[in-house]
């Protein structure tokens, strides 16, 4: 059994600078201050656990050979920023960082990674004050579970069958929240993998 527990923070002023991501776009060339914020791939917390057992199962030689297997990872969820696209005629451009007005993790509704009652729309012509990536999406939790058996013919032939499960449990692991304050904020609207099932033979001489 081999298992961990990060926990860590990291702070920068650009993550993927020039990508699409939202938390990188430079809100006031002016006061490059306000790009400082967390990560885009800060992950606060991170646990992880990894275990392989062999079955004793019996003296009966169909009975041997069995082993179970399992990787356990829990982690928190990723930094956003939330923005608005609505194009402002002072400032000649459509993107802009919203007034917080209130507390975007108070009364989240179901189905939803922040409040964005939370926000509203800055003035036109002025700068939004919120932060970069000042809200999370939804954390990671998966438990994937195998069972093997292993076969010996002789000194030197092996044969392994492999029953394997990604995200045993089928948890919903959603990604990232829509940040545009202008359509469906907060809403998850995609997830990871649903649990995978895979049957394998592997044979070693």
């Amino acid at each position: 059994m081999l298992g961990g527990y990060t926990l860590a923070k990291s702070i920068d002023d650009a993550s993927d600078y020039a990508s699409f991501d939202p938390s990188e776009l430079v809100l006031n060339s002016q006061n490059l201050s306000t790009q400082r914020g967390l990560s885009s791939f800060d992950i606060r917390n991170r646990f992880t656990l990894a275990f392989n057992y062999p079955l004793p199962l019996g003296r009966r030689s169909w009975l041997r050979g069995w082993q179970v297997n399992g990787n356990i990872t829990a982690q928190s969820g990723q930094p956003f920023t939330p923005y608005t696209s609505t194009f402002d005629p002072f400032r000649n451009e459509g993107f802009n960082r919203p007034d917080v007005i209130g507390d975007p993790f108070r009364d989240v509704p179901s189905g939803q990674a922040f409040n964005a009652a939370a926000f509203q729309a800055p003035a036109l012509g002025t700068f939004g004050n919120a932060g970069r990536n000042i809200v999370r999406g939804d954390g990671f939790h998966s438990v994937d579970l195998s069972l093997f058996r292993n076969f010996r013919f002789r000194d030197r032939v092996d044969l392994e069958l492999r029953m394997e499960s990604v995200n045993a449990l089928n948890h919903v692991n959603f990604q990232g929240p829509v940040t545009n304050l202008t359509t469906s904020p907060g809403l998850f609207v995609a997830a990871a993998s649903p649990r995978i099932l895979q049957f394998g033979v592997k044979l070693s001489f």
